[in-house]
């Protein structure tokens, strides 16, 4: 099999290596992660526009998508205003954050680390193409928008904390879990509210996704809690008021359980 190659005078970009070579990943999820590179450094990612740019499904993409988040090369990151979360912001890794792989990253950092296009790419990515029409001859120079390694690296990963917590407390989750999971940070945007509500299902013996989305809306019906903060006051609070309490040298530790959680 041969390689035809064009000159790269336009419509090319240069990426990183790592997720192409990812053996974890899908050729889904490694294609998502191709075009979502060949995007400016501050492209701002909607996950409906993106499932338009190819023939696969909602689910179909989902998935791929979910894989790059599991691995560490996508993270959601709350943008907020007070205490409240105005919305999401995705961030894309061309190298994953907390990864396993430490020995398969220094093979990656040795193949690349005298090239000098390869340090360009990531530290200032000069060299990229984002329209089959238009070539982008600089680069992204909004010193707000582009994130330092370090900062990257102390950012939180909401999917990733809630997997840990589901994996660490309940059981090993899968695709069809991940799926679940996005949904639920779609609904509920304060992912330490959902690490609670996976802590709760634990101790009440049950398993399923639904029955978390259970207590996450009995939560916010019948308590109006809609964050881990109304959660400290509501919830935590109260059964640390109750637990504190002791009727004849007893002491209760019981959680605090509303209604029927199961779908």
């Amino acid at each position: 099999m041969g390689i035809i190659r064009v000159a790269k005078n336009s419509n090319y970009v240069v990426m990183n290596r790592t997720a192409l070579t990812d053996n974890r990943l899908s050729w889904k999820a490694k294609g998502i992660m191709a075009y979502m590179l060949s995007m400016p450094d501050d492209w701002v990612f909607y996950m409906d526009e993106l499932m338009t740019h190819s023939t696969d499904g909602k689910a179909s993409f989902r998935a791929g998508f979910n894989e790059l988040k599991t691995c560490g090369y996508i993270e959601r990151k709350p943008i907020r205003e007070g205490q409240r979360i105005k919305e999401w912001e995705t961030i894309v890794h061309e190298v994953p954050i907390n990864s396993l792989l430490t020995d398969f990253q220094e093979v990656e950092k040795q193949e690349v680390e005298n090239q000098e296009v390869g340090f360009q790419e990531v530290e200032n990515r000069t060299l990229l193409s984002t329209d089959i029409n238009q070539v982008l001859n600089k680069p992204n120079t909004d010193n707000n928008q582009v994130l330092t390694e370090r900062e990257e690296s102390q950012s939180v990963n909401p999917f990733l904390e809630i997997k840990n917590c589901f994996d660490s407390t309940i059981r090993i989750s899968n695709f069809t879990d991940h799926r679940k999971m996005d949904k639920l940070l779609d609904l509920y945007p304060d992912h330490l509210l959902i690490v609670e509500a996976i802590k709760l299902t634990a101790d009440l013996g049950k398993s399923s996704i639904e029955y978390i989305e259970g207590i996450l809306r009995n939560w916010s019906l019948e308590k109006g809690v809609n964050s881990y903060a109304d959660w400290q006051v509501k919830i935590d609070g109260k059964n640390g008021r109750q637990n504190g309490s002791s009727t004849g040298g007893t002491t209760s530790t019981k959680p605090i359980v509303f209604g029927d959680y199961s779908s």
